[in-house]
């Protein structure tokens, strides 16, 4: 980058001042980037312009926090995502060089000292190729500032130089940087703001609130080669609620406490991934973080091992007491998922999420039977099974509570 601006320099310089009445500065070769000691032990002939660049820093008034989203070509689901540029200050000591002809050299350092003031920021036709490709690419000029660190003390920025005072300028530059990894993301376009059974106490048109908002955290899963998984367990590490990517790989988690949390994702043939990210303050949709999760799948070693380890995965040996795990899905005869239906195993209970998965924890015994409570229906008796269980009641009556039967006691 550095480099980049002092070619735009150069050819800034040369293309004011070369048209300029009696101009002394016609090629590129008179205007060099050399320390000040190697123009003292050789100087140059005729007229000279040197711009030494002795300091560079981060200017922090133009430091940004937030990271930047594009477009990826002309997949709508692809952004690009990262860091915002940092700007750099880099500092120039000008000197001019006439055969030590100061009436030469007064008037060569005035017109650099209008060419700067008039340029403001570097115009884009004086630009090097490679910034000009780069459209974040920017270039500030700031001239004669001496409250700026750089330049304060010029007397002994030229002792340190070890040569003798000179007529100077200082030119500082402040060019955009960027050194951080693009990341490209699949996009997450929508967000549920709030889910539960049944429907809203004042009827399903009344509008939902912000200030109850309760989205915890969301995202997409995909593989490797970026198609997205469906069926995926996301799970926040210390609560029991798991959720599962739908046939997009999105999925979210709800009534997370805010703060840094840390998300146990897991897939059968792919190793399992802990994800930290950030839930924000109940009310502050604004703050949620999209995720976009890549799985790594497993090597054929580590596919065997996880499954050796995962056959007596559902009996935990506690020493007194075995406790057992249980988990299945629910769908309507129409083949919908039944999506946040109330389920009890015994005095245990939970809610099927949006595909209709539901798990049961720390269970002490076998469940033979367990019990939905069915929106507009009432309590149906349901036997646990590997596959979908399919409710023996129509989805019509789920959404239409006027039709819908008393429930059993």
């Amino acid at each position: 980058m550095i480099n980049e601006v002092d070619e735009s320099l150069r050819l800034l310089l040369l293309g004011e001042l070369s048209r300029v009445d009696e101009a002394s500065i016609t090629q590129a070769s008179q205007i060099t980037f050399l320390p000040p000691s190697t123009l003292i032990e050789t100087p140059p002939k005729g007229a000279h312009i040197n711009l030494y660049l002795h300091d560079v820093r981060e200017n922090l008034r133009f430091r940004e926090h937030e990271r930047s989203l594009s477009s990826q070509g002309g997949d709508a689901d692809t952004v690009s995502r990262r860091r915002a540029p940092i700007n750099l200050d880099l500092a120039y000591l000008i000197t001019v060089h006439a055969g030590g002809d100061p009436s030469v050299e007064h008037r060569l350092l005035t017109e650099i000292l209008g060419v700067l003031l008039r340029a403001g920021i570097l115009p884009a036709r004086y630009m090097s190729k490679k910034l000009q490709e780069d459209p974040e690419s920017r270039v500030l000029l700031a001239v004669a500032q001496p409250d700026h660190p750089a330049h304060s003390d010029p007397t002994r920025l030229w002792q340190a130089l070890g040569g003798p005072l000179r007529p100077t300028l200082g030119l500082i530059a402040t060019a955009t940087f960027n050194p951080f990894e693009t990341r490209v993301t699949r996009l997450v376009r929508e967000a549920v703001l709030a889910l539960g059974p049944g429907i809203p106490p004042n009827g399903p048109q009344r509008p939902l609130s912000i200030k109850t908002t309760r989205v915890s955290t969301a995202g997409v899963v995909c593989g490797p080669d970026g198609a997205e998984i469906a069926g995926v367990a996301v799970q926040a590490k210390g609560y029991e609620v798991v959720a599962r990517t739908n046939e997009k790989g999105f999925f979210h988690l709800l009534d997370l406490p805010a703060g840094r949390v840390t998300l146990i994702v897991r897939h059968k043939g792919f190793r399992t991934q802990e994800v930290s990210t950030n839930v924000p303050p109940i009310g502050r949709p604004d703050l949620l973080e999209p995720l976009g999760i890549t799985l790594e799948p497993l090597g054929d070693a580590e596919a065997v091992a996880l499954e050796r380890e995962t056959t007596n995965a559902a009996l935990i040996d506690t020493g007194r007491e075995v406790k057992m795990s249980l988990t299945g899905r629910l769908a309507y005869a129409s083949g919908n998922p039944a999506a946040f239906v109330v389920v009890r195993a015994g005095s245990k209970e939970t809610t099927t999420d949006g595909e209709g998965y539901y798990t049961f924890n720390n269970l002490k015994e076998k469940v033979t039977t367990l019990v939905a409570m069915v929106p507009g229906v009432g309590e149906v008796s349901v036997t646990p099974s590997d596959s979908t269980t399919s409710l023996p009641a129509r989805e019509a009556a789920a959404t239409s509570p006027e039709k819908a039967a008393k429930p059993r006691k």
